[in-house]
């Protein structure tokens, strides 16, 4: 499972603001540029005979599209899928929805970003913002987290984050709670030292957005390092 192709790749790949993912036998295909969205139907042809896979699945629902005057579109283009799949990372085992989850489902490219935060979750109570499905909350409390809170707007991510967590049998260490529980929840434990995490990229699009949430960041990590009263 990993990443194929992508437009951040540091070498040229050939297809410009196309993502590429691969979940064991599903692929999971999202173009963004009008010029790959005319080869589409070459890519997939290609991706079939050489990859061979049960399924192709389409998430071309990006707002990226719009700017190229390019419709949203959701699906199979080859094969079926039913239900979220498995991924494992890190030793750590999630459950990823392909058709309705940010972006492709997953975000390969942070792999080595949650085995760092990890490593320095031993003990720490953690704060996750935007954590979607838990990638970051649940490899750091299966790396000995005393206590973690995600906090992510979207309650079916919300959903598989507490899943995964169970699964990985840190159900009783993460929390999950949704955006505008932010103030209001509290994770368990009483250590002092703190950690926090937060997907720049979710923070939203204007500066206002960003200094607002930069805010609302330093005060929450602040909060969770007091002590408890």
């Amino acid at each position: 499972m990993r990443r194929i192709i992508a437009s951040s790749m540091p070498k040229p790949t050939g297809c410009p603001a196309s993502s590429f993912d691969r979940f064991g036998a599903i692929l999971v295909v999202q173009s963004n540029a009008a010029g790959m969205s005319r080869l589409e139907p070459l890519v997939l042809d290609a991706l079939s005979e050489l990859l061979e896979p049960e399924a192709i699945v389409l998430r071309n629902d990006s707002p990226a599209r719009a700017l190229e005057g390019l419709a949203s579109e959701t699906g199979a283009a080859r094969g079926r899928i039913e239900g979220p799949v498995r991924v494992h990372e890190n030793g750590v085992v999630f459950h990823v929805d392909l058709l309705a989850g940010q972006k492709t489902g997953w975000f390969f490219d942070q792999r080595d970003n949650r085995r760092f935060v990890a490593s320095l979750a031993s003990g720490a109570r953690v704060l996750d913002l935007y954590c979607f499905t838990g990638g970051f909350a649940v490899q750091a409390a299966r790396a000995g987290a005393g206590a973690v809170l995600g906090i992510d707007s979207s309650e079916p991510a919300l959903r598989l984050a507490a899943e995964a967590a169970e699964l990985n049998g840190v159900g009783e260490t993460c929390s999950f709670s949704p955006r505008r529980g932010l103030w209001r929840s509290r994770p368990p434990g009483g250590r002092r030292r703190a950690l926090r995490y937060r997907d720049r990229r979710s923070a939203g699009p204007s500066p206002s957005r960003e200094r607002m949430s930069r805010r609302r960041c330093a005060a929450t990590a602040s909060w969770l390092a007091s002590p408890p009263r």
